[in-house]
């Protein structure tokens, strides 16, 4: 017909994307994942960094594939979390199965093993009944987990819970950051800020084992023989159009009731200190509703507001670089360039070529979209390395009269949590 069919046009577009890379790239070696994935049943993991639109992209090629979304993200695993994780609503899933999603109370804690375990059995359970999972998610170590599985990690919830007050007693994020990195420096490297739970996960690891929690990571380096023929592509589009793209949503989040939202779970018993209390954004709206920082308490009421803002932008955009970080270190995944899927037309492009990808056998896959080097992958970072550092952000939906209306919403919800 008229029109050029779906696989013709990922391939025109591969084509056209990998001129960017060097021409080398990483060998798959001869009797490893090219003879290992015949025969195999198909699994989609669909990465990226968050704002890039993945969700509403695994909707798509779930919705054009038969296939069901397993979400990878640790902080959509909780109820409630919603506007701060931008959770797709259930009338944008197109009919499209979401499991893995709303699955625990947000004061409770959801750990990488449990994870494993139930997408494990969730990925069989759609195999079995022909259809394509689609696990899709920002959560780099649960995707590892997933892949390549997880050394049997030592745990005690209570020696944890004591580790994690000892750090926050010592009421400086730097003094507690500085006892990890004299553990386990890989790891703590790797911890958000003011994530006291995470961290003390790691020194709790070296106290039980006398292991840093960094050697009981798989190395993904080492071919091993997985169990489906796994398509692992990373989302990755023009980083300073993406940062532009973070530092609006965290202004939509804010105007869409973050605050409300935050107020309605602490009055059902939402503890601060909980692990859904550290997940970015939420914790930083915390210390500014309930005024845990006195220096920030102390300022005027829009600079203040303008401080809790910068915060919140800057960490969800140094989690978007450590996203990035994570899965150039990951060999099996493929980097797709292209643009910030702000609308549904791009959406449906970008899901038409990756469905494409799918399609392909296994040697075809990986000759139209090879492997890139880890020089390569560097070097696209550096590219846009000085235009990232000097970024400002501007605000494009709380400015004049709606920043005042926000400052009187946080206002009325600190009046409701104090009665």
């Amino acid at each position: 017909g008229d029109r050029a069919c779906p696989c013709m046009l990922a391939l025109g577009y591969i084509q056209s994307t990998l001129l960017k890379y060097s021409r080398k790239h990483i060998k798959i070696p001869q009797c490893t994942l090219s003879t290992l994935n015949e025969g195999k049943s198909k699994v989609l993991l669909l990465a990226g960094p968050s704002g890039v639109s993945k969700a509403r992209v695994a909707v798509n090629i779930a919705s054009r594939m038969n296939g069901e979304v397993i979400v990878c993200d640790s902080a959509k695993v909780f109820k409630g979390l919603d506007i701060g994780t931008n959770k797709l609503p259930v009338d944008l899933r197109r009919g499209v199965p979401h499991h893995l999603v709303d699955m625990a109370g947000p004061q409770d804690t959801f750990e990488v093993m449990k994870f494993c375990t139930m997408a494990k059995d969730i990925t069989k359970d759609i195999l079995s009944r022909g259809k394509l999972p689609v696990l899709c998610g920002g959560t780099g170590f649960w995707m590892r987990a997933f892949l390549y599985g997880l050394s049997a990690v030592p745990n005690d919830r209570d020696q944890q819970t004591v580790l994690e007050r000892e750090l926050m007693a010592l009421r400086s994020w730097g003094a507690a950051v500085q006892r990890g990195m004299e553990v386990d420096p890989a790891f703590t490297q790797t911890v958000s800020r003011l994530n006291y739970r995470r961290l003390a996960r790691g020194l709790l690891v070296h106290k039980l084992s006398g292991r840093k929690f960094s050697d009981f990571k798989v190395d993904p380096t080492t071919e091993t023989d997985l169990e489906y023929d796994y398509r692992c592509i990373f989302l990755s589009p023009d980083r300073h159009d993406l940062f532009m793209q973070v530092n609006r949503r965290c202004e939509l989040m804010v105007s869409n009731g973050l605050f409300e939202e935050i107020s309605d779970l602490l009055l059902d018993g939402f503890r601060p200190d909980s692990q859904a209390g550290v997940v970015i954004g939420y914790r930083q709206a915390l210390v500014y509703l309930l005024q845990l920082n006195p220096s920030q308490a102390a300022m005027p009421p829009r600079q203040a507001f303008f401080s809790f803002m910068d915060d919140f932008q800057t960490q969800t955009r140094k989690y978007n670089r450590r996203q990035h970080t994570w899965f150039r270190h990951e060999p099996i995944f493929r980097w797709f360039n292209m643009p910030v899927a702000s609308n549904t037309s791009q959406q449906d492009t970008i899901a038409s070529h990756v469905a494409a990808l799918v399609h392909m056998s296994y040697p075809s896959y990986a000759a139209a979209f090879p492997l890139a080097t880890q020089e390569t992958l560097k070097n696209l970072n550096h590219a846009v390395h000085d235009k990232l550092h000097t970024h400002i952000p501007a605000y494009t939906i709380l400015k004049g009269d709606a920043i005042d209306r926000q400052i009187a919403v946080v206002e009325r919800c600190r009046q409701r949590l104090r009665e």
